[in-house]
């Protein structure tokens, strides 16, 4: 145990001596948002829940760009657990902190996302709102599109009922599925201008075998809907279904394995990634669960033995990314040391959806633990977020505390002293940086407080020259540890805050760009007889835009120069299209294609229809 100790001393003092921290400052200082004594996870286990607007909400053409983040709270020691949501303006100041739903029932662990047309957050948490005692998964959405602004959230309604909705596909009358997290797609089957939503939720009853383990098979719940559709997305046509290889774990069909996993959407894609434990708690595969038809039909299966690269149970609490052009995705875990069993390194888990192989990548210099003294299973947290070709992890880091836990001579300033631990990568993760530590003993802007379950903000913005802000949503607590656990509750505060952080480290001495993050749709589609093609890219430099027809001829530019572009924060472009060729002639009914160009590479191609 003394040499254990010595080691990590070591560890400590050269990984500080020779490390090289990208810079950072605070744009925004931590700003409490509420007050709450529930101080345990207080957004999703599996996903994001601090969201970034696009710049412009349309129809109506509504600056955006603000900050929403959801999640659960209970006000004082007697209430019950409820779920609020936060939003701030482009530039961080706050707006707003209030309850989504006001009825009296207790509630918790809400997902999120951002619908990329109207700008409006969908949210979805689960509560107990019927008499048969089984949690159901309920839904909202804040309709910012309306008047520009928050706070018109809709009369929620149930979008996972409990046990009726799983037992189609699983045949138990039992299931449970809740934790729901949230994904919209900015596209659907159905074409147009639909876009498509998915619920996801957790089992969370026992398998139904011999072992009766906890199952975590999972319910997808998905829905198309147009802008006019998010006042009531009840009336819409939800369908669900299970995952038929998750299925057969719960079922124990022939084994039962237990699925430490998240879930992402881009496009008409659907993925679960993570990983397996068995009966005797050792991590099994590492595995990814891909659908390309919008959640429909087969999800083709791919795993890959571990042997043990990953420790069970110690890394549960990810979410999983699209990266490299979308060409991957990836997810952190944690494995042992291989020098050492009480250090733990963050891992890098990715899968290319291409070639079909896993890869690992240890974060450069990140050999450190997440232990929360030594409940590994409840504490540790790893999410990862990705803007183009930069990347960033964020994780709870408790090794200080740890030693001054132990006694170990020197560490004493650090009993109950947690750090946010922040990685970052600017080259598809070819080199990870140094870790970024912000704790109360060395970061003045955190000073007394006690950071717990960070989250990252689900968009690394673009500030030029090298520059990313990043957000941060996490748990000012006033106990080190999770006193509701222990069936007692203190009093905490919930803080936003922003961070500017230069990614300069790993750019060779050149500016070292992110990739163009382009959204683009044409609204009113179909039209008649004119319509206005809008794109948001950010750090924009020349940009054309060209229709086609279908046969793939070129019929005219669109020129976006200053008379004709109206700009938001200098990135949203609004141009219309009257339905006319070069020589301005009306073109005939039909399909039509625009292609934007932006630096003179193709960024993104859509489609439009002009009837008469």
């Amino acid at each position: 145990m003394k040499r254990s100790i010595l080691f990590l001393v070591f560890f400590i003092f050269t990984f500080s001596l020779f490390s090289q921290v990208p810079d950072y400052e605070f744009i925004v200082e931590p700003t409490e948002l509420m007050t709450t004594y529930y101080d345990y996870f207080p957004g999703s286990y599996n996903s994001i829940p601090i969201c970034i607007q696009p710049e412009i909400s349309q129809p109506y053409g509504f600056p955006a760009g603000g900050i929403y983040l959801v999640f659960h709270a209970q006000e004082t020691e007697i209430a019950e657990r409820k779920v609020y949501y936060s939003y701030l303006d482009s530039e961080g100041n706050f707006v707003s902190t209030s309850l989504i739903s006001t009825n009296d029932i207790r509630q918790g662990y809400p997902g999120v996302d951002i619908d990329p047309i109207s700008c409006d957050p969908i949210a979805s948490w689960h509560a107990l709102v019927e008499p048969d005692n089984s949690y159901d998964c309920l839904l909202s959405v804040d309709v910012f599109h309306v008047f520009g602004s928050c706070a018109i959230w809709t009369y929620e309604f149930i979008c996972i009922d409990n046990p009726e909705a799983g037992q189609p596909t699983t045949g138990f009358d039992d299931d449970e599925f809740i934790w729901p997290a949230v994904f919209i797609s900015s596209s659907s089957p159905l074409g147009g201008d639909y876009r498509r939503v998915y619920v996801t939720g957790n089992n969370y009853t026992h398998s139904h075998g011999t072992i009766a383990n906890p199952c975590e098979n999972v319910i997808l719940g998905y829905a198309d809907f147009l802008t006019s559709d998010l006042i009531d997305l009840s009336s819409l046509n939800w369908s669900y279904r299970t995952i038929e290889q998750m299925d057969a774990w719960s079922a124990e069909d022939p084994v039962w394995m237990r699925p430490y996993k998240a879930c992402a959407v881009y496009d008409n894609m659907v993925v679960y990634a993570g990983y397996v434990v068995d009966s005797d708690n050792l991590v099994n595969d590492v595995f990814v669960l891909v659908n390309e038809n919008y959640g429909e039909g087969d999800f083709e299966y791919y795993s890959q033995e571990l042997m043990n690269s990953i420790v069970p149970n110690f890394s549960k609490n990810m979410n999983v990314v699209f990266r490299d052009g979308n060409s991957k995705i990836s997810f952190v875990g944690v494995r042992c040391s291989d020098t050492n069993p009480e250090l733990f390194h963050p891992r890098l888990v990715s899968f290319d959806l291409n070639t079909h192989e896993f890869s690992f990548l240890d974060l450069y210099g990140a050999s450190l633990p997440f232990i929360y003294y030594e409940d590994y299973f409840h504490y540790n947290n790893f999410k990862i977020v990705e803007t183009g070709n930069w990347l960033i992890a964020v994780w709870q880091d408790c090794l200080k505390a740890k030693l001054a836990y132990q006694g170990v001579p020197g560490y004493e300033e650090w009993l109950n002293v947690p750090e946010i631990a922040i990685c970052i990568f600017a080259d598809n993760g070819e080199t990870w940086s140094e870790v970024i530590f912000l704790n109360s003993n060395e970061t003045p802007e955190l000073e007394g407080m006690i950071p717990e379950f960070v989250y990252p903000g689900d968009v690394i913005e673009y500030l030029g020259n090298n520059h990313g802000k990043l957000h941060l949503f996490f748990l000012n607590d006033s106990i080190y540890g999770s006193t509701c656990l222990q069936q007692f509750y203190s009093m905490g505060n919930l803080q936003y805050a922003a961070l500017d952080i230069d990614f300069y480290f790993v750019s060779a001495g050149e500016e070292e760009v992110p990739k163009q993050q382009i959204t683009m749709y044409n609204y009113p589609n179909p039209f008649n007889p004119s319509t206005t093609i809008y794109f948001t890219a950010k750090g924009a430099g020349d940009a054309e835009l060209m229709i086609y027809n279908i046969k793939g001829q070129k019929i005219k530019n669109l020129e976006c120069d200053e008379s004709l572009v109206t700009r938001a924060d200098g990135v949203g472009y609004s141009i219309p299209w009257n339905g006319t060729d070069e020589n301005n002639q009306p073109v005939s009914s039909g399909i039509y294609f625009y292609k934007l160009k932006v630096n003179g590479n193709t960024e993104a191609v859509r489609k439009c229809l002009l009837l008469k």
